[in-house]
């Protein structure tokens, strides 16, 4: 229907599942480091967007596993 092969329909979702994870990884740093500073103006808004990302994060991943068990030997 959309022109792509399995492979190329996988391999897409790995990339996706690899951003979401990357963005999530860059984001706990990020709030680690605004927890050290003596003004942490943006925490708040970063704790926010880290749990909505890594809702977002755990469900794409769970299902991704599902959909893919035999390939996802990571």
């Amino acid at each position: 229907e959309n022109g792509l092969s399995p492979g190329d329909t996988y391999c897409l979702l790995l990339d996706l599942h690899l951003v979401l994870s990357s963005v999530k990884t860059s984001l706990e740093v990020i709030i680690n480091n605004e927890q050290k500073q003596t003004t942490n103006n943006d925490l708040a808004i970063f704790e926010q967007l880290y749990k909505t990302l890594s809702n977002v994060q755990n469900i794409f991943s769970s299902n991704f596993q599902i959909q893919y068990p035999s390939r996802n030997q990571m």
